[in-house]
């Protein structure tokens, strides 16, 4: 990887982590994160998933995704007219209505990685952050679990 590509991730890296964010403020109790994982998908890059409960009585928009460790964007399946499907950046975001649990899950909306700034094994833990047009920011944490690659499940 070239020099520049790897200070643009660590920069990019330290931006998503480092300013506050000035959305308003919700608990944990209205938006939660859980089973939340990354697979490694190559030397670097990798994918995560999760399950984000919006226990909230209006509408939102996921409108960005950071991690500690490279580049993080979203992505959405489109069909490809031929019975098939094919990922997609998803550069506005996804919207949540009121009250929906949203799965990025394999083969549907997920969260790529790139750039990474180390190596993930197993067991290691990403910082992730999920941007909101109106809860703010929410943190969670997601384990490198390789094995559920393996099965199938990622």
């Amino acid at each position: 990887m070239l020099p520049i590509t790897k200070f643009a991730a660590a920069f990019a890296a330290v931006v998503a982590f480092a300013l506050p964010s000035f959305a308003q403020n919700v608990s944990e109790a209205e938006i939660s994160i859980s089973d939340a994982y990354v697979v490694v998908n190559g030397p670097d890059s990798a994918t995560a998933f999760m399950t984000v409960t919006h226990n909230v009585n209006s509408a939102d928009r996921l409108i960005s995704v950071g991690v500690d460790v490279g580049i993080a964007e979203m992505f959405v399946p489109m069909d490809d007219g031929l019975g098939g499907t094919y990922l997609k950046k998803a550069p506005s975001g996804f919207d949540l209505a009121a009250n929906e649990v949203f799965v990025m899950s394999p083969g549907g909306n997920e969260m790529r990685l790139s750039n990474l700034l180390t190596d993930l094994k197993d067991g290691d833990k990403v910082k992730v952050s999920l941007s909101f047009e109106w809860a703010g920011v929410v943190w969670a944490e997601a384990v490198v679990d390789n094995s559920r690659a393996a099965a199938g499940t990622n």
